[in-house]
């Protein structure tokens, strides 16, 4: 009843203006057909266990992953005391990884910026462009030290400026 509604009032994909002849379907073709394919409750209750604890995590089955992963925390709570030693190594193991995804947050916009560094010529091209028009030499050579880390004057724009 909610979707109904929803759908009547908000009317989505409205004044989209897809012409469904020209849509190209190839690439959903896969998915379409193993959609179809039925599937009986007992196939898929089986398919929720995977064949092996690492299975699920190589194929890629989220819905295995997140099974096997309750089970365990299942399976920990049920130990109780015993389970501590376990429970010890996974914290452990949780807080390291929480320290290397904070440390990837803080080089993330170190690596945006090498990434523009990368394609800096273009930029480079850029700004000797502005000196030559404006005459802003001296704040050019502040613009390249931020946008360029070069080594030696025939990387830099005042090379590029030069040379032309």
């Amino acid at each position: 009843m909610i979707g109904l509604v929803t759908i009547n009032l908000l009317r989505p994909g409205a004044g989209m203006n897809v012409d469904v002849a020209t849509l190209n379907t190839t690439e959903a073709a896969s998915v379409i057909t193993s959609a179809r394919e039925f599937v009986s409750t007992s196939e898929f209750l089986l398919n929720l266990l995977p064949r092996t604890i690492v299975s699920g995590f190589a194929d890629g089955d989220i819905l295995q992953i997140l099974v096997v992963s309750v089970l365990i925390g299942f399976g920990l709570a049920a130990a109780g005391e015993r389970a501590q030693p376990m429970l010890k190594v996974i914290d452990s193991f949780a807080s390291g990884l929480f320290w290397i995804i904070g440390l990837a947050m803080k080089i993330a916009p170190i690596a945006a910026f090498g990434a523009i560094c990368v394609h800096r010529e273009p930029v480079r091209r850029r700004i000797a462009g502005l000196a030559r028009q404006a005459d802003w030499r001296s704040s050019i050579s502040r613009v390249r030290c931020f946008f360029c880390w070069s080594s030696g004057p025939s990387h830099g724009i005042a090379a590029s400026a030069s040379s032309s």
